[in-house]
C-alpha cells in the first residue's frame, strides 16, 4: 500500500481489519514529499475448546489449540473464561491482563474452582498485546455428583471356581451415568474365599463403564455378594448378588463321630464336597463305599458298615458298629474319592467277663486265645503263663473297677483231666487280685506247669472269688 504526502500536510489513514474480532490499526504522519508503506497482520483466536464430559468434580479439563502472533516473536497468551449462561468467569488463573500457556500448539489448563452443578460453557481468548481474539464456546458441561454404582455380573448363578464378568458404572442421583468418572473403585464380597480384581483408576475412555472379564471367581455355595466402592469418597458403593452352586465331587467330608462306646451302634455323618467344601447336592442315592480305619476287637469282632449308603442332596448318615476300644479315625472312599475323619475314641463297653490275657506258652495257642483258649502240643514239663483281666463282651480290658476283685484259676486236683500243677508251690489253684485302678489286669502272672508223665490234656477255670461276678474263662492244655 503506498501513500504519497504533499509539503505542510498531514494525513492520517485509519485501516480498519476485522479479522475474528480482531482490530488493527495504523496511524502514518510525514511533513513533505515523500512515500511509505504499511503491512496489515491479525491476530487469530483459537479453535473451539475441548472439556471433560460430566466429571465428578472439580476440575472441568479444558484443551485448545494455540495460535502464533501477527508479527515478532512475542507470544501469543491465552484468556480462559466459564460461562453458566448468565455470567463469565475468568478460571485457570488467567485475565486479560494476565494471559497463561503462551505460545502455539496444544495447550490446555484445569479450572479447579468449578463448582457442582452445570451446564458449563468454555472460552479461550488469545492476548497478544492489546489485541485479542476470543474463541467459539466449547460444548456444554455438568458437573455432576457421585451418588452410588451399578454393579451387574454375566451370570446370576455362577459355579465355585468358575471366573465370571461383573461391569461397573458410576451413576449420579437420577441414576444416569457419569461419563466423566475417574475415581478409584475397590472391591469386596460376601465369600471369604472370592478371587476379586484389584483396586482400579477408571480413564476418560471408559465414560464411566468398566467391564472386568473373568475377574471375579467365588467359591463358596449360596447367595453371596460382590461390591466396590469408591476410595476416596467411602460410602458411594453399589452390589450385585448371586447364587453360587457347588462344583463337581472332589473329596467325602466324614464328621468326628465324638466319643463312641464298642458295640454300639452310632450314625456316621458323611457329606459330598466339591474342591471348595461346597455340599454337592446332586450327589444323591444309593453308593457303594468302603469303609477303613478301626481295627477288630481282641474277639475278632471286626467293624460292622453297611454295604452300601444312600445319600440325599449329597449327605448320607450310614450306621456303623465299632467293636474295638480304640483311638481311631474312619475313612470312606468310592474308589476314586475319599474322606478321612478326625481321630475320635471307643470306649470299652460294660465289664463283663474273665480273659485269659498277656499269655506266653510253650504250644501253639488258638487264636483268639481269650474267654476261651487252647494251648495245643504242650508237651511235658512245659509252661502256660498269662494274667486274668476283666473285659467287655467284645474282650476290651475295662478300667477302674475299684478294690476288692479277685479271682481264681484251677485246674483238676486228680483223674484224667490232671496234668500238671501251679508254680510255684504245686498247688492245683491260685489267687489273683485284679488292679483297683488303671487297665483292669491280674496284678500279677500265674503259671501253669505240665507234669512229666502220664497225661493227655488239662483244663484251666478262671472264676470269680470276690467283688463282681464275671463270666468265667477256660483254658485246655494238650500234650500231643
Amino acid at each position: 500500500m503506498r501513500f504519497r504526502t504533499r509539503a505542510a500536510v498531514v494525513l492520517v489513514t485509519t485501516l480498519v481489519v476485522t479479522a475474528n474480532a480482531a482490530i488493527a490499526w495504523a496511524y502514518f504522519s510525514s511533513m513533505g514529499t515523500g512515500s511509505t508503506n504499511a503491512s496489515v497482520g491479525t491476530l487469530s483466536a483459537p479453535t473451539a475448546p475441548g472439556v471433560n464430559a460430566s466429571p465428578t468434580a472439580a476440575p472441568v479439563h479444558v484443551t485448545w489449540t494455540g495460535v502464533g502472533p501477527p508479527r515478532g516473536s512475542t507470544a501469543v497468551g491465552y484468556w480462559v473464561r466459564r460461562s453458566n449462561g448468565a455470567t463469565a468467569t475468568d478460571v485457570c488463573g488467567s485475565s486479560k491482563t494476565s494471559p497463561i500457556s503462551a505460545g502455539t500448539g496444544a495447550k490446555s489448563c484445569d479450572d479447579t474452582s468449578v463448582a457442582v452443578g452445570g451446564p458449563y460453557t468454555y472460552t479461550v481468548t488469545s492476548v497478544w498485546r492489546s489485541w485479542t481474539a476470543q474463541s467459539g464456546s466449547s460444548s456444554a458441561v455438568t458437573v455432576t455428583t457421585l451418588d452410588h454404582f451399578n454393579v451387574s455380573a454375566s451370570t446370576s448363578a455362577p459355579t465355585a471356581g468358575t471366573a465370571f464378568n461383573v461391569t461397573v458404572t458410576a451413576k449420579d442421583a437420577s441414576n444416569a451415568t457419569i461419563a466423566g468418572y475417574t475415581g478409584t473403585v475397590h472391591f469386596t464380597s460376601s465369600d471369604a474365599q472370592a478371587t476379586l480384581p484389584s483396586d482400579y483408576t477408571f480413564v476418560s475412555g471408559d465414560n464411566g463403564v468398566h467391564a472386568f472379564n473373568s475377574a471375579v471367581t467365588l467359591k463358596t455355595a449360596g447367595g453371596q455378594s460382590v461390591n466396590v466402592k469408591d476410595t476416596s469418597q467411602t460410602t458411594k458403593t453399589g452390589t450385585t448378588s448371586v447364587t453360587v452352586s457347588a462344583a463337581g465331587l472332589d473329596h467325602f467330608a466324614v464328621a468326628n463321630p465324638g466319643t463312641q462306646v464298642a458295640g454300639t451302634a452310632f450314625n456316621l455323618s458323611i457329606t459330598a464336597q466339591d474342591l471348595y467344601n461346597n455340599t454337592v447336592t446332586g450327589y444323591t442315592g444309593s453308593k457303594s463305599l468302603t469303609f477303613s480305619g478301626p481295627g477288630s476287637a481282641p474277639n475278632g469282632t471286626a467293624p460292622s458298615y453297611p454295604s452300601s449308603v444312600s445319600f440325599g442332596v449329597g449327605t448320607a448318615s450310614p450306621s456303623v458298629t465299632l467293636s474295638k476300644a480304640q483311638a481311631t479315625t474312619l475313612t470312606v472312599s468310592d474308589g476314586t474319592h475319599t474322606g478321612t475323619s478326625a481321630s475320635f475314641t471307643v470306649n470299652t463297653g460294660t465289664a463283663t467277663k474273665l480273659a485269659w490275657t498277656h499269655v506266653t506258652a510253650g504250644g501253639t495257642l488258638s487264636s483268639p486265645c481269650l474267654f476261651t483258649c487252647t494251648d495245643t502240643a504242650l508237651g511235658n514239663n512245659n509252661t502256660f503263663t498269662a494274667n486274668v483281666s476283666v473285659t467287655d463282651t467284645w474282650g476290651n480290658t475295662v478300667s477302674n473297677l475299684g478294690s476288692g476283685h479277685t479271682v481264681t484259676v484251677s485246674t483238676p486236683s486228680s483223674g484224667a483231666g490232671s496234668g500238671g500243677v501251679f508254680t510255684p508251690g504245686n498247688t492245683t489253684s491260685v489267687t489273683l487280685t485284679i488292679a483297683s485302678s488303671g487297665t483292669a489286669d491280674s496284678t500279677a502272672q500265674f503259671t501253669f506247669k505240665t507234669q512229666n508223665g502220664n497225661w493227655t490234656s488239662d483244663t484251666l477255670a478262671a472264676q470269680t472269688l470276690a467283688g463282681t461276678v464275671y463270666a468265667s474263662a477256660s483254658a485246655t492244655v494238650t500234650k500231643n
